[in-house]
């Protein structure tokens, strides 16, 4: 027997099209949604770009990047809480000039929102401002030690001894070339994860020979720090993701670990 169509079935049919609707551009979305963007500034003179593949390039630490989902961009203006806004890392390779305290404040809560930071260090003097905020502050000196180098050079060693932490995951040996020192406020947020031996002196005026004076001990070289909901990375030496010096000691685990730290939300 014929049944007349019931009156509420146009109101299903338009239910059902709108959930289908909706579990479509939920599912672009969410596709859109699993790429990151990486900022490398470039604003503050920093010497490395993401998009060079000579030595003294970073398309090789870009590619590690790449492969943990991230797109990177380099940014040419001041760091807003706009520029930032989309970003899920900041990537400061080797800043040459201030941040004003704008950008210091816009970076502070772009890691309390869950943004994470890298800090490259080439000079001290431009970064100490924004590294304090996490309590990280650079050495005003360069670090030496003899206990394990590179080559001839006491400037330029391996970091041996990693603290039980994700950065240290399968490390041997860290390569740095001309780094500065770290400190970390005591009680504070930060901690260290690389450090140098104990036969490693600040060497202020850079012969590269131990004087009665300079001080004798472990400096830190890597250290961390949560802060809200995002992480911080600040390494003294910013040549050591380079494609030419991450090709060194085990200096591309040490970029992978780092990628790999910021992605587990959990530690």
């Amino acid at each position: 027997m014929y049944k007349r169509p019931s009156k509420n079935f146009p109101f299903f049919l338009s239910l059902f099209i709108f959930l289908l609707a909706l579990n479509f551009f939920g599912c672009s979305k969410q596709k859109t949604s699993s790429k990151k963007k990486a900022i490398f500034d470039s604003f503050h003179r920093e010497i490395f770009s993401p998009k060079s593949t000579d030595e003294m390039g970073f398309s090789d630490f870009s590619q590690i990047l790449a492969n943990a989902g991230y797109v990177s961009e380099v940014n040419n203006q001041p760091l807003t809480s706009d520029v930032l806004s989309d970003a899920g890392l900041l990537v400061l390779a080797g800043p040459m000039t201030d941040f004003n305290s704008e950008e210091i404040v816009s970076i502070e809560e772009f890691v309390k929102n869950g943004g994470n930071l890298l800090v490259l260090i080439h000079i001290s003097q431009p970064v100490l401002p924004l590294t304090e905020k996490f309590d990280i502050q650079p050495t005003d000196a360069v670090i030496c030690d003899p206990a394990n180098p590179v080559e001839d050079s006491a400037q330029d060693f391996y970091i041996t001894n990693f603290t039980d932490h994700a950065l240290g995951t399968n490390m041997e040996k860290l390569a740095v070339f001309g780094t500065w020192g770290l400190r970390v406020k005591k009680g504070g947020a930060a901690a260290f994860v690389a450090k140098t031996s104990e036969e490693a002196w600040a060497d202020p005026n850079q012969d590269r020979v131990y004087n009665n004076g300079e001080l004798k001990r472990s400096y830190g070289i890597v250290a961390t720090a949560i802060q809200g909901e995002g992480k911080v990375v600040v390494c003294a030496d910013d040549a050591i993701l380079i494609n030419k010096y991450l090709k060194v000691g085990n200096n591309k685990q040490f970029g992978e670990n780092i990628v790999s730290w910021f992605e587990n939300k959990t530690t």
